[in-house]
This record gives C-alpha cells, structure tokens and sequence, in this order.
C-alpha cells in the first residue's frame, strides 16, 4: 500500500507544480492585457487578448472568470463586463452552446494574435 501512497503524493506535487504553472501563466497575460489597454485603449488586439485570457481562465477552472480580470486588470466588473459583450458583438468570441463561463477564441482574434 506504501508505494501507491507514495505515486500519489507524487502525481499531487506534479499537479501542483501544473496547476502553479497555469496561474503564472494566466498572471503573465494579465500583465500583458493591462499593457494593452493602458496604451491602445479598447482595440481590436485588446480584445483578442481579453477573449484569449478570458477562455484560458475559464479552462483553467476559474470559477468566475470575469471576476478574476476585473481584478487582475484592476478594472471595474462591469467595465470587463461591457468589455467582453464588445468582444462577442465584435467577433473574437463565441459563447459555448451551454452558455457557461468560458468560450471560444474565434479565427478572427486568433488571425489577430497571430500577427503580433
């Protein structure tokens, strides 16, 4: 029984590592959303990376996805709110057929990030 205990703190400190990975990672795009904004204001290539975070947060397991960029944009909810409506109207994001958090970085935004 020891070594199955034994894989499995090993598979917990590997999922950890991952899951500490993800956050940096996620953080690290906010940083670069916040540059955006702060110097080209609500732009097509801001949104892209807004839709491009958004999905990441969301498939990361955020629960509240929107939440966590306001935060960490240091930005109002209901500014990233408008924010991610424009992004959808706009076409850089499409909502899930379950309409839950999250969605889909349309070819539009990904041609977009592409370019960069």
């Amino acid at each position: 029984m020891e070594p199955e205990l034994s894989r499995i703190a090993e598979k917990a400190q590997e999922l950890h590592k991952s899951a500490h990975g993800v956050a940096q990672q996620l953080d690290q795009g906010a940083d670069a959303v916040k540059a955006v904004l702060a110097s080209e204001g609500i732009s097509e290539r801001y949104l892209a990376l807004l839709s491009a975070l958004y999905v990441g947060a969301s498939e990361a397991g955020n629960p509240a996805p929107v939440r966590w960029l306001a935060e960490s944009l240091g930005k109002n909810l209901n500014t990233i709110k408008d924010h991610m409506k424009r992004a959808r109207r706009d076409g850089f994001l499409e909502t899930t057929a379950d309409r839950k958090a999250g969605g889909v970085v349309t070819e539009k935004a990904r041609q977009l990030l592409e370019a960069d």
